[in-house]
């Protein structure tokens, strides 16, 4: 940030202000596409639903831990399109106050699930068994705005996807093993769970391996779908997967186990998701094997990876710190002080990149999804106004 106030010659107020700005013109266009989105008509999508960590810098040498805060995120897997990305954070009240009033009618006494202000992160929960999701060892509450408990953003995050899906017959959702993402699916999708119109799956990759463990591993999955391959000579290789995965759930010690624990090797995978492992969660016992094999070859996390990569590598504010011992691995180089900053960030990010990146094949996510007919530009983003349909896709 002070490198663009020298580049610009302007003050910090001044970037703030115009960081407003954008971000009021970024939440217009993603509204006037969202109506699109909600009348999209397709047979299936397939949703990859993950969290990302973000870090922000103390703000008072009396105190200097840092703030830890997570972004809960769906993309869709064939576009990239970004559906949704939501901080655990509000930045319309004042953790103080709010405070006072729920100490006021009693909740510290109550369980919080029947707490007045169940939702908001308060200073009395800092401590041990108090909170389902404690704050993070060496951190502390925003000194700005209040944290929102990560289970109430994260079901608020899926009734919000159910929201701008609605014509969509199928949709099969692919999800990390983050604490709470399945909970919040099955309470936004219960009806169309049992109802067989939406699938769930965990996902597992290994993200700590090296590059040259992922070329090991992918070089062993290829060699062993080579080989199932060569027993099996004028049959497709997409055939030959699908029958690997057939017989790995047709096992009987396989179908011996709980739902949770039926997890099975993808045998196409590739040095993005290596070692990677799917989990049949919505399993109402009504799917034939090779549908289920069908699903679960095309369950992937890349479209979302990708996303978040991108957070990484565009925001400056966002990396991932760098640790060294003098800085007691609490302080990161360009981390931001204030909560509202990273969120207004991550939401002109989000439309950024759905409107005005394009991939290899010169088309932005929002395109390939079927909701506008050409990239946007910055400048189109900043000249924005209500009922403006000329990126809409006709």
């Amino acid at each position: 940030m002070r490198r663009i106030c020298e580049v610009a010659e302007v003050t910090a107020p001044v970037i703030y202000q115009r960081i407003g700005f954008i971000h009021e013109q970024c939440l217009r266009v993603a509204a006037a596409h969202d109506e699109r989105l909600q009348s999209l008509k397709k047979t299936r999508l397939g949703i990859a639903v993950d969290r990302q960590e973000h870090v922000l810098n103390w703000s008072s040498q009396f105190d200097r831990r840092v703030t830890q805060m997570g972004a809960v995120a769906s993309a869709e897997t064939s576009s990239g399109f970004v559906l949704g990305l939501h901080l655990d954070y509000d930045p319309r009240y004042d953790v103080h106050d709010l405070e006072m009033a729920a100490q006021a009618c009693g909740d510290p006494a109550k369980r919080p699930a029947f707490r007045k202000y169940a939702r908001i992160f308060l200073p009395f929960e800092d401590g041990p068994n108090e909170a389902e999701d404690p704050l993070p060892e060496e951190s502390r509450l925003p000194s700005r705005g209040v944290r929102i408990h990560s289970p109430y953003t994260i079901y608020a995050h899926f009734y919000r996807i159910g929201q701008l899906l609605p014509e969509i017959e199928q949709l099969h959702f692919y999800l990390d093993r983050d604490p709470g993402l399945h909970g919040g699916c099955f309470a936004a999708f219960g009806p169309r769970v049992k109802a067989g119109t939406v699938e769930a799956f965990w996902v597992r990759i290994d993200k700590s391996l090296s590059v040259d463990q992922k070329k090991r591993l992918l070089a062993a999955s290829e060699a062993a779908l080579a080989k199932a391959q060569a027993a099996h000579p004028g049959m497709r290789k997409f055939d030959v997967a699908k029958q690997l995965l057939l017989s790995a759930i047709g096992h009987p010690e396989f179908l011996g186990l709980p739902v949770v624990k039926r997890w099975v090797p993808h045998p196409m995978p590739n040095m993005g998701e290596p070692a990677k492992a799917m989990c049949y969660l919505s399993d109402r016992g009504d799917l034939d094997p090779s549908t289920l094999a069908d699903y679960l070859l095309d369950v992937r996390m890349h479209a979302l990876d990708r996303f978040f990569m991108q957070v990484r590598r565009r925001l400056s504010v966002l990396e991932r710190p760098i640790f060294s011992p003098s800085s007691n691995t609490r302080w990161h180089g360009y981390a931001v002080y204030n909560p509202t900053v990273v969120m207004r960030l991550l939401e002109i990010f989000r439309v950024t990149y759905n409107f005005v990146l394009v991939g290899e094949d010169r088309k932005t996510p929002a395109m390939r999804l079927g909701l506008a007919s050409r990239p946007m530009t910055l400048e189109d983003i900043i000249a924005f106004l209500p009922g403006d349909q000329s990126s809409v896709k006709a």
